[in-house]
């Protein structure tokens, strides 16, 4: 290896950093400074354990790893009411939810027919077979109340039937294993019959027989509103009736 000799102009400067006076240096082991600790969150954990625990970096540390993991186990259990609960459940988590009352979901009826057969699948289960349980099946697909006409010995009108609209005057005798099942709806193009025949059949008794049609009715129409006796101002006792004030509006 070839030693490197200064040169003659860079002897001053040589001279002039030996000359220059050196600290002394403190003897035995440098001390040493701790560097700052950053700040660090504190945990929710930290409220369960003794006041003495609290302060400790690591335990700090330690106990944001475990709530990073339980953190978001502990908020979905905080929510779970709004998972289970029909009305309120995200549109994914229904056919699980489904499951839990033994309901096939069909995903081609509205999302609020779902959420409502749902809601009343066990008060259907419950009253299968009968005319109640029919109703609240029907009712969840078609959001309006069908009317059921069973068959009765002589002549019969109530709430679900009505002479002209299901009873008809014919003569003789009738089916006792049929009922005719009515469904009023405003639109009912937007009601298909393959799934109405689906929901009878499914909970029909089987020795019956039905008929089913759907009715187009008009919604009731607003009614006007009636003034009440501060907005008709009446003539005072004495007065002619005709001679009635106009109300005045402020």
């Amino acid at each position: 290896m070839a030693l490197s000799i200064p040169r003659p102009s860079q002897l001053p400067e040589i001279a002039e950093i030996a000359q220059t006076p050196v600290a002394p240096q403190p003897l035995g082991r440098p001390r040493y400074r701790p560097r700052p600790l950053l700040e660090t969150p504190e945990s929710t954990y930290l409220q369960y354990l003794p006041a003495i625990y609290r302060q400790d970096y690591f335990m700090r540390r330690l106990l944001l790893m475990f709530e990073s993991v339980l953190g978001p186990v502990e908020r979905m259990v905080d929510v779970l009411p709004l998972y289970t609960e029909a009305e309120m459940a995200p549109e994914e988590f229904l056919p699980w939810l489904s499951h839990w009352v033994m309901v096939s979901l069909d995903r081609s009826w509205p999302l609020e027919r779902q959420r409502t057969l749902i809601r009343y699948a066990v008060e259907i289960y419950r009253w299968r077979g009968t005319a109640r349980g029919l109703k609240l099946h029907l009712r969840a697909y078609t959001g309006v109340e069908p009317l059921i006409q069973e068959h009765h010995d002589g002549f019969v009108l109530g709430a679900d039937t009505g002479l002209g609209w299901t009873t008809k005057l014919v003569d003789g005798p009738g089916n006792p294993i049929l009922f005719v099942v009515t469904i009023p709806a405003p639109d009912p193009d937007l009601i298909d019959m393959e799934v109405v025949r689906a929901i009878i059949d499914e909970d029909k008794p089987a020795h019956t027989v039905y008929q089913v049609r759907v009715v187009r009715v008009h919604p009731p129409e607003p009614q006007p509103r009636r003034r009440t006796r501060r907005q008709l101002a009446l003539p005072a006792p004495g007065h002619d009736r005709d001679d009635i004030r106009r109300p005045v509006h402020s």
